[in-house]
């Protein structure tokens, strides 16, 4: 079978499955990566986890991200794979860090899930695309499956002039609907359900599909404190031996934001549009964790900015042409006219959309770790970041791209070499005490590693 035949084939298979999601209720992007992000972790566990490939792939990312590892390590059942595969990355990194200390520059790839999860979102995105430009299937398009505004910001560059504007005025259509299905059952029933079909229905045309396995607490009472000690109660966790310090700062201020969004929803006077999280993953953890009117007032923001963005496209689009006198050169200037006007919609919906809470966030980690790189130079602060936990690596290659002085350097490459070392010896211990030969040793402390 020769490559074109391969791909006819692969064609012939891929293009039915993307009219079974389209008619389905959701994102079919979604729905595609949420299934393939469940085989992923199926077969990870099963023989992935040997592959060479793969080993070298996630020993560059470092790891997982915070979202892959959580799924991760709920797999209770699979610690041999878990132990085996952090063993041999952990082998990795400490020879990276082991060039670092002679000056080379540390770096860390994207997390393997989600590349593979971003490769398949792609993919179907593609195989979509050549669907749409079918007459019959266009008209699947919508009902029900349509894209979320992420999804299909990736897909409007891909798709002809002529397709741009039936596009944004089918999505601005649907998410006028679902806008308006949901304020009237707000007005009715005054709440709203988190698992309501009118609120899950923006979402998904929004931010898409809610993820599987969320990482953001709820907010906690001890968010809602008037006043703190930032240094002291940072430098009080320097010491701690379970988490890492910045973490659980950037987790204090998520507490903190959401307690006082779900505080502020409650009072019509004051305005909070501006702190409203856009990216999906916040977003949904608003409409898990917050108060009615808070969920609500995240609903209709979505709703609002997506339409805004739309609204805007659309409005390159309608905006006339200059009148002139009939000729070839206006023929061809109108041709012209109709290819900008065009660009400058799929521009203006492919703009990125920041999110306010992922820039505070970002905010708080960056002004902690500048905290932490002036407390290290004090003798019993730094005596205590070595006693404790230490950096998350995530956190750890974040401060190293800020630059610090020579001397934090190397504070902060040898303690996190330490603690990379002691826990790649337990992982190694907690596998070979699962071995049958010497079980008569009790397992410790290390089987947690």
């Amino acid at each position: 079978m020769n490559l074109k035949e391969l791909r006819n084939a692969r064609r012939e298979r891929v293009e039915p499955h993307i009219r079974t999601l389209l008619a389905q209720e959701g994102c079919p992007a979604c729905i595609e990566a949420a299934h393939g992000e469940t085989d992923y972790f199926s077969w990870l566990l099963i023989e992935t986890y040997g592959f060479p490939e793969w080993l070298a792939e996630f020993s560059t990312g470092w790891g997982f991200c915070q979202t892959h590892g959580n799924r991760l390590l709920r797999r209770s059942k699979a610690g041999d794979q878990i132990s085996y595969v952090h063993s041999y990355a952990a082998t990795r990194i400490l020879h990276q860090f082991a060039e670092a200390s002679s000056g080379k520059t540390l770096a860390m790839g994207p997390c393997p899930a989600c590349r593979s999860m971003d490769e398949i979102s792609l993919r179907t995105l593609v195989f979509l695309r050549k669907l749409l430009l079918s007459a019959d299937d266009h008209a699947r398009y919508g009902r029900p499956g349509l894209l979320c505004f992420s999804h299909f910001r990736t897909l409007l560059p891909w798709m002809p002039w002529k397709s741009v504007t039936t596009l944004l005025r089918q999505h601005e259509t649907a998410l006028k609907d679902a806008a308006e299905a949901f304020r009237k059952v707000t007005a009715i029933a005054g709440d709203v359900s988190r698992t309501s079909a009118e609120l899950t229905a923006i979402m998904h045309l929004t931010v898409g599909h809610a993820p599987r396995y969320p990482i953001w607490p709820a907010a906690d009472c001890d968010a809602r404190r008037e006043a703190r000690d930032p240094v002291n109660d940072y430098a009080q966790l320097l010491a701690d031996s379970d988490f890492c310090p910045i973490c659980i700062e950037v987790r204090h201020t998520w507490c903190e934001w959401l307690a006082w969004l779900d505080d502020a929803a409650r009072d019509p006077s004051v305005t909070v549009d501006d702190l409203l999280p856009t990216c999906g993953e916040h977003a949904w953890a608003l409409i898990q964790h917050a108060a009615p009117p808070l969920r609500t007032i995240v609903a209709n923001h979505l709703a609002d900015l997506t339409l805004g963005r739309i609204g805007s496209a659309d409005r390159a689009l309608s905006r006339p042409p200059p009148k002139r006198r009939p000729g070839w050169k206006t023929l061809r200037d109108h041709l012209a006219g109709n290819r900008r006007r065009v660009d400058n919609a799929r521009n203006i919906t492919t703009l990125p959309i920041p999110c306010p809470v992922c820039n505070e966030l970002n905010v708080v980690r960056d002004r902690m770790i500048m905290l932490l790189f002036a407390l290290v130079r004090q003798s019993h602060c730094r005596a205590d970041f070595e006693a404790g936990h230490g950096l998350c690596l995530k956190h750890f290659h974040r401060a190293l791209t800020l630059a610090p002085d020579r001397a934090t350097t190397e504070i902060l490459l040898h303690t996190a070499s330490a603690k990379l070392t002691a826990l790649q010896w337990e992982l190694n211990e907690s596998l070979r005490k699962r071995s049958w030969s010497v079980r008569p040793e009790a397992g410790g402390t290390e089987q947690d590693a």
